[in-house]
Order: C-alpha cells, then structure tokens, then sequence
C-alpha cells in the first residue's frame, strides 16, 4: 500500500500542515519539473495520461491532476 513517504510530499511529511499548505504554490511548482516524462504538462498544468478533463473544466496553474482522476465540466 502506498504512503505518504512515497508521494510528492515526502521531504515535507515533519512539516506542521499550516507550513505546507502555505508554500503549496511553490511545491507544486517543484514537482511540475519531475513529471514531465510522465504526465502532459502545459502552461504550470500537469495531466496524468490516465486523467480524464472533461471540456469546459478550468485548472488554474499550478495543477497537478493525477492518474485516474476525473475534472468534470465546470469544475
């Protein structure tokens, strides 16, 4: 089973939540520059080739949408 030490937020996990949530921005800035491989990245949006983003739907950057997640319209 997965955990957070496996995730983005493994160099963050002894930081209090109100620290992270405040460079949230910049974190997820960082992690941009190491899915290019892997994910569809334009304009500080990322997109999981497995995501689906229904037309319509508004992702304001920075984004990371992960696999099999799904943004419906207007969302």
């Amino acid at each position: 089973m997965p955990s957070a030490a496996d995730g983005p937020l493994s160099g963050h996990l002894d930081s209090a939540p109100w620290h992270i949530t405040s460079r949230a921005e910049d974190i997820v800035r960082n992690e941009l520059g190491e899915l290019a491989g892997y994910h569809r990245v334009l304009d500080g949006v990322a997109i999981h080739r497995t995501a689906t983003v229904e037309n319509a739907a508004v992702i304001k950057p920075p984004a990371i949408i992960g696999p099999n997640c799904f943004v419906a319209a207007g969302a």
